[in-house]
């Protein structure tokens, strides 16, 4: 069969294998395989370094207790305000850090301390990006004893000791400390829906 020359081919096919082509020069080969077309390549994921020391304020979704918790039991608690670096927000408000209960110890053996220690050790983004953590509580949840003057700060990693029972209520926010440098990935470019940090 003879081929066709492309002046013999209808003008309606020039054209889609024109637009086709245009396709692959500005997405690549392999346009048809992730969502967002000329989205996706035209932004970029790039990374930024949340240094140790950094601050994060989080709310806590659950209650958790000295003798109420079990060890190994995983909790969530979302970010409270953004984490800004430069212009860029880093971290949204409403991200996700999930942690575990290392120690709960209610007291209720004879010489036995009441302890509750806490672990905070992943970081999940609203993209679905999920960034290892290792951070620790510094500031805010207090005891419940029932009586104000007896309160006192709980605290993670060097866990809390005492006679009272330890409790954080599901809402009660807190303040966390990165014990390490985090890399977060944030996508960058005319296609990435990341909000930047307002000029007011």
């Amino acid at each position: 069969m003879k081929a066709r020359t492309y002046h013999e081919l209808p003008i309606n096919r020039v054209a889609s294998m024109a637009g086709l082509a245009l396709i692959l020069a500005v997405c690549g080969p392999d346009w048809g395989t992730e969502p967002g077309l000329l989205s996706g390549r035209l932004s970029r994921t790039e990374r930024r370094t949340l240094e140790a020391g950094t601050l994060v304020e989080v709310r806590f979704d659950e209650s958790l207790s000295s003798d109420g918790s079990l060890p190994g039991e995983v909790f969530r608690a979302r970010v409270e305000r953004d984490i800004v670096a430069g212009e860029e927000i880093v971290v949204p408000r409403g991200a996700t850090v999930v942690g575990s209960v290392v120690e709960a110890r209610s007291g209720s053996d004879r010489g036995a301390a009441v302890r509750l220690s806490l672990d905070f050790h992943l970081l999940e983004l609203p993209g679905g990006e999920v960034v290892p953590l290792a951070a620790t509580l510094v500031r805010g949840g207090e005891a419940e004893p029932g009586d104000e003057a007896k309160r006192r700060p709980v605290h993670s990693g060097a866990s809390t000791d005492g006679d009272e029972q330890v409790v954080i209520r599901a809402q009660t926010i807190v303040t966390l400390e990165l014990a390490e440098a985090a890399d977060v990935p944030l996508r960058v470019g005319r296609g990435s829906d990341r909000p930047k940090r307002s000029s007011r």
